[in-house]
């Protein structure tokens, strides 16, 4: 009996223990039942998710606008070398004188040299200010240090480009002379971009370039006293580059210096036989095109010149004026007499030439007429 009852209390021992526990594991599944329905996000149709819900990255897409896709396409391209057409997508009212190839050559020299033709190189970009028609964007380095700041405009037609005209010069501006053939990095350059004349005489041309890089290149000008090359340096300047010198060593036995000896030693000697020096005398060492008063100064300013010479003419300086005419500056000296005593008289003048369709050389214009006047002495 007392066994019987043994068991039974073991039996209904066990029996509590094991209602025990299946009252703990309800309440524990009640309990993370609860936390999961205050964590969980329920859509009802008709709603959208939050902002923090949306993956960050296709959220700056959706942001970016078109001044900013511009200027990732810009960089990019620069970066991949793929700059064939780099040239469309900048902002130059005028790009005659610029390339695809000089964009790029400008870009590197302002802060994407690192970036440029590197795969490897890390950026990222931001907007700085941005309104409807503008928006500034940064180019930093993988250390968030500046390399450039792109501007991206949007033009008369609505498309957006990138502002290049802060990195170039702007109205470069060259003289050379009149009528000659220009070429500016092999590119021609046309007539409309002369604006002004230039040099003592004002017969020179100056030509504005609109827009062009810093970038060192050849510019060729074309006269009949041949081409004159020069290498180029661009930069911003209240005076035009001077390309009209002729690198010319001219002595009085060379045409033209020639022309001018053979002029004043024949009005030398009318003078002496004459008293004066008829224009018929000398008119055939003056061209067609000059001023007629350049000749009838001459014939009237010559008198009595007997007993005189010319030597030692150098020319100092030689400038093309025009396609075929030259300004040159010279020293010479007057031999004489005076009281039966040689003396010299120095003198540094201009005369200008023009060179003839046979090739000779014709007095155009004489700027410094003292050079046919008799010497004297202050």
């Amino acid at each position: 009996m007392k066994k019987s009852y043994l068991l039974i209390l073991v039996l209904v021992l066990m029996l509590m223990m094991s209602m025990s526990g299946c009252g703990k594991s309800k309440a524990e599944a009640s309990a993370s039942s609860a936390i999961d329905a205050h964590n969980a996000t329920v859509t009802l149709p008709g709603e959208t998710k939050t902002e923090t819900d949306v993956d960050a990255s296709t959220d700056a897409t959706q942001t970016q606008g078109k001044g900013y896709l511009l200027a990732e396409q810009f960089v990019s391209k620069i970066q991949s070398g793929d700059t064939a057409d780099i040239l469309s997508m900048v902002d130059v009212k005028d790009a005659t004188f610029l390339s695809s190839d000089a964009i790029v050559w400008v870009v590197e020299r302002n802060g994407l040299a690192d970036i440029s033709g590197n795969a490897d190189a890390k950026y990222t970009l931001t907007s700085n200010s941005k309104t409807s028609d503008s928006e500034n964007i940064t180019v930093l380095d993988a250390s968030g240090n500046e390399l450039i700041t792109l501007t991206v405009l949007m033009d008369n037609n609505n498309d957006w480009k990138i502002d290049i005209a802060p990195l170039c010069v702007a109205n470069f501006q060259i003289a050379v002379p009149a009528d000659s053939t220009v070429t500016f990095n092999s590119i021609p350059v046309d007539a409309k971009y002369i604006t002004d004349t230039y040099g003592d005489f004002n017969l020179q041309s100056i030509i504005t370039l609109p827009l062009v890089t810093g970038q060192t290149v050849s510019v060729d000008v074309v006269t009949s006293f041949g081409t004159l090359t020069s290498d180029v340096l661009p930069v911003t300047s209240d005076t035009p580059l001077d390309l009209t010198a002729i690198p010319m060593a001219l002595t009085e036995a060379d045409v033209p210096l020639a022309v001018a000896y053979d002029c004043y030693m024949t009005a030398v000697e009318n003078s002496a036989t004459t008293g004066v020096v008829p224009a018929a005398a000398i008119a055939k060492y003056f061209s067609p095109n000059s001023n007629p008063s350049v000749l009838t100064d001459v014939s009237n300013n010559i008198t009595d010149q007997s007993d005189i010479s010319l030597s030692n003419m150098i020319a100092t300086k030689i400038t093309a004026q025009t396609n075929s005419i030259i300004s040159i500056d010279f020293n010479c000296a007057y031999n004489f007499k005076v009281m039966g005593q040689a003396l010299d008289h120095d003198l540094k003048t201009t005369i200008l030439m023009e060179k003839q369709s046979d090739g000779t050389f014709l007095i155009y214009s004489v700027p410094d007429m003292d050079f046919f006047l008799e010497p004297t002495f202050g």
